[in-house]
């Protein structure tokens, strides 16, 4: 297949849009698949107590529809929903979301940063980051629900009124996210984000995103340098 080798070719290297105008079909996806995962996530692979393979599967079949899509809106769909990369810590999730943001040149914020703005919208200090922020189609949202409480009934208003809007995008076809967190889209893990941002964004954050569990046995910072 090389026509569509030649395709993600041309997208990790940063060349021009391919001209092929044939809608991506599954296979097709699939071979897309492994190639992201040997050119972009070579180190991975000798990883697998961090990293479980059939998760990392899915999330490079996400990457590849978003890359077509990127390069081409005829060649795929874009994906439905958003990407949620959970787990504990030290299991890779920042470093594949700054993976993402580098090779897309997508926006890149925390999640304190976002409540920093969303507590501080009039502030020319933020007006740049704001506007960034408000017209960029896809961003990176990193730690989701690490940001400082501001009260000790859970977050100060702005924020989730924040997450409603970043919703409503994404509702309406203008927007994806890639997001980390270290909450995980289960039961439990939506208790938290509910006493975080109220019943209602916490309903929206299970629509709105594909989990993506990266929690295998060992904390990649702690493995040994020779292990990858």
């Amino acid at each position: 297949m090389p026509e569509i080798k030649q395709v993600l070719d041309r997208l990790v290297n940063g060349t021009h849009s391919p001209r092929r105008r044939k809608p991506v079909n599954r296979d097709m996806l699939d071979f897309a698949k492994n190639v992201l995962l040997e050119k972009w996530f070579p180190e991975i692979e000798f990883c697998p107590d961090v990293f479980q393979r059939d998760e990392l599967d899915k999330f490079a079949m996400w990457v590849a529809a978003f890359a077509f899509n990127r390069t081409d809106p005829n060649l795929c769909d874009r994906p439905k929903q958003c990407i949620m990369l959970c787990g504990p810590c030290g299991r890779g999730k920042t470093m594949l979301a700054k993976l993402l943001h580098q090779k897309f040149m997508l926006p890149f914020f925390t999640a304190d940063e976002l409540d920093n703005f969303a507590n501080n919208m009039e502030d020319a200090m933020y007006y740049d980051k704001v506007r960034i922020l408000s017209n960029s189609a896809d961003i990176v949202i990193d730690d989701l629900g690490a940001e400082p409480l501001r009260t000790k009934y859970g977050n100060s208003p702005e924020f989730p009124q924040l997450l409603q809007r970043i919703y409503e995008s994404w509702k309406n076809g203008t927007r994806l996210i890639i997001a980390t967190s270290n909450l995980a889209l289960s039961q439990r893990g939506l208790e938290d984000f509910a006493q975080r941002y109220g019943v209602r964004v916490a309903d929206r954050i299970a629509e709105m995103y594909m989990p993506v569990y990266l929690g295998g046995n060992k904390n990649y910072r702690t493995v040994p340098k020779d292990a990858f």
